[in-house]
């Protein structure tokens, strides 16, 4: 679940990955460009609501509600920016 008016996704990339956080679900999605492989989470046993999602730069901050505890919780997601793998660019 997801709260009202947040995007569907939130991505945060470098040159050799891409993170996405779906916040339908909290889960994430990670494509790795060197080898055109893309990784997805499941699905917790424990629901969460994404209450808020904002990437900035190479930094995904996030706030969730536990629907099992009913607690608040925040985390973030990082990627290094200068990690170049097989010095593959892309540009958004």
């Amino acid at each position: 679940m997801r709260a009202p008016g947040l995007p569907t996704t939130v991505t945060i990339h470098n040159a050799a990955i891409d993170v996405t956080l779906r916040s339908a679900d909290g889960t994430f999605a990670v494509k790795d460009h060197r080898t055109n492989r893309t990784w997805v989470q499941r699905m917790s046993e424990s629901p969460v609501v994404v209450l808020d999602a904002k990437a900035n730069g190479h930094t995904i901050d996030i706030r969730l509600l536990d629907l099992m505890s009913v607690r608040e919780l925040t985390a973030k997601a990082q990627l290094d920016g200068d990690a170049t793998g097989t010095g593959r660019h892309h540009s958004r």
